[in-house]
């Protein structure tokens, strides 16, 4: 994600929304797929409490690409994070 984006805290935004939509839809799991070399997204991800799964391999454009599955069983740490006490 751009600099930019990431200053005002788009992921976060995003996150958000997709776990309110899916707590709305009175579902409490959601899984991704993040690129094993993207360490700033797995990184974000587990501070919002995803479980990062072991590396496997996918493809992705016609190419293998070795991947982690993150998952979510709660979305607590989604809306809480950030927030001030």
């Amino acid at each position: 994600m751009a600099q930019a984006a990431q200053a005002q805290r788009v992921g976060l935004w995003l996150m958000r929304a997709v776990a309110k939509h899916l707590t709305v839809m009175g579902k409490a799991t959601v899984r991704f797929e993040v690129l094993e070399t993207d360490v700033a997204a797995r990184r974000f991800y587990a501070g919002l409490g995803g479980v990062e799964g072991p590396v496997f391999q996918d493809v992705l454009v016609s190419n293998p690409v070795p991947v982690h599955k993150v998952i979510w069983n709660r979305f607590e740490k989604i809306f809480l994070r950030g927030e001030k006490s």
